[in-house]
């Protein structure tokens, strides 16, 4: 898939579209390959391999700081669509922008929302390095905290 492909990218792995395609049946094609598993259930039940995880966090963050300069408090609120997202949304999201806005002035709130598409792998990985503060429902759509600097404060909706 091309949102595959541009994770790849993003992370140091030149591959692309067609014959230079390294991504190949949901398998990449490498001799090596260190990847953060998308659940606990991957690598023999053990989850991510915090190493995979640190290497890639690393290399996303010295690609974000050369293209994504962090300038003010920046609140970044994941939406979920009630309708296609099942029990992982927040259903008065309304009423919470409405009490962030009123709690944290001076900031900038941003909005990540899945309607009508989710945004662009690196729209997407830019909100996250340049947010101080996550806020969304528990779910895959925070493992884009990868993307975040040391420090991002997480707000965890259960």
């Amino acid at each position: 898939s091309e949102s595959g492909q541009a994770w790849a990218r993003l992370v140091g792995i030149e591959t692309s579209s067609g014959a230079g395609n390294r991504l190949l049946d949901g398998w990449w094609r490498a001799k090596t390959a260190y990847f953060p598993p998308a659940n606990p259930c991957a690598n023999m039940k053990q989850g991510a391999e915090l190493v995979a995880i640190e290497g890639m966090h690393r290399t996303l963050m010295y690609k974000m700081a050369a293209m994504e300069p962090v300038r003010e408090k920046l609140a970044l609120v994941v939406h979920r669509d009630p309708h296609i997202s099942g029990g992982m949304s927040v259903l008065n999201h309304e009423e919470m922008m409405a009490r962030l806005r009123e709690d944290l002035p001076g900031w900038k709130i941003e909005v990540l929302s899945d309607y009508p598409q989710v945004p662009d792998v690196l729209t997407v990985c830019r909100m996250f390095y340049r947010a101080s503060l996550v806020i969304g429902p528990h779910g895959a759509g925070l493992a884009n905290l990868v993307c975040s600097r040391s420090g991002t404060k997480l707000v965890e909706l259960q």
